[in-house]
């Protein structure tokens, strides 16, 4: 998503709000999964939920290589699944960890959730943005 918003203004030229308004299907679509998480978790099991977001997330991710990505209906397409599958998995993933514990015991797993994600966020960003910028330099 961050290498994205960057293609979509560098690459695409549109301006920065535009490319958060671009790329507002994700953020709508998971929104929508999320609510929609604790019905299903109650109707499969979270392995179930998880490995469904996980291929909303491939199908997201393998699409605009094969179909045309340029117009903005596939682009929704592409975002509301990229979304959905997203949503699906952190979603039952943090469900799952609290109910996992004992009540007196959820601030502290809270905050080791938080804590790991945020990790994995900053991590993630540093070790893509780091292979980019040498892709860049290398070009």
């Amino acid at each position: 998503m961050y290498l994205m918003s960057l293609w979509l203004q560098f690459i695409k030229g549109l301006s920065p709000l535009y490319a958060g308004l671009y790329m507002l299907p994700a953020a709508v679509f998971a929104l929508i999964a999320s609510l929609v998480m604790p019905y299903l978790l109650t109707r499969f099991t979270a392995r179930v939920i998880m490995f469904s977001g996980l291929i909303f997330t491939t199908i997201s991710l393998i699409l605009p290589s094969i179909l045309d990505y340029r117009d903005l209906l596939s682009n929704t397409i592409y975002l509301g699944l990229l979304g959905i599958g997203s949503s699906l998995c952190l979603s039952t993933t943090v469900t799952v960890m609290m109910n996992a514990v004992p009540a007196e015991r959820s601030g502290g797993a809270a905050a080791l959730q938080e804590t790991a994600y945020e990790l994995g966020n900053v991590l993630g960003i540093a070790i893509i943005m780091s292979i980019t910028s040498f892709i860049i330099v290398t070009i």
